[in-house]
């Protein structure tokens, strides 16, 4: 099951629907604590769907200051992009952290 971690506190925890080695499409459910990063969220959509790379940056910035990304087994996940629209949330992750290379 993923977790996502605000304050350290799991926040949301999800069932996998579809899953690849870096990429996970959950239903999730929230738990206490969710409804204050919502918007966080709701600007990430606006900003994927106004397709402006600036916007873009600016709200995942956001959501990636505010929360962290855990493995199932509890380590910390070095990178990774997180969506949450409706009931579902999308994860892409990767292994290592990225360098500025």
């Amino acid at each position: 099951m993923s977790r996502i971690v605000c304050g350290g506190r799991s926040i949301t925890m999800g069932n996998s629907s579809e899953r690849s080695r870096s990429r996970i499409r959950d239903q999730f459910h929230p738990l206490a604590g969710f409804e204050q990063l919502r918007p966080l969220f709701d600007a990430w959509n606006r900003a994927v769907d106004s397709e402006d790379p600036e916007l873009i940056d600016s709200a995942y910035g956001a959501i990636r200051a505010a929360v962290t990304m855990t493995y199932p087994d509890g380590r910390q996940v070095p990178e990774f992009m997180l969506g949450i629209e409706g009931d579902y949330a999308g994860f892409r992750w990767h292994d290592e952290p990225f360098t500025d290379e």
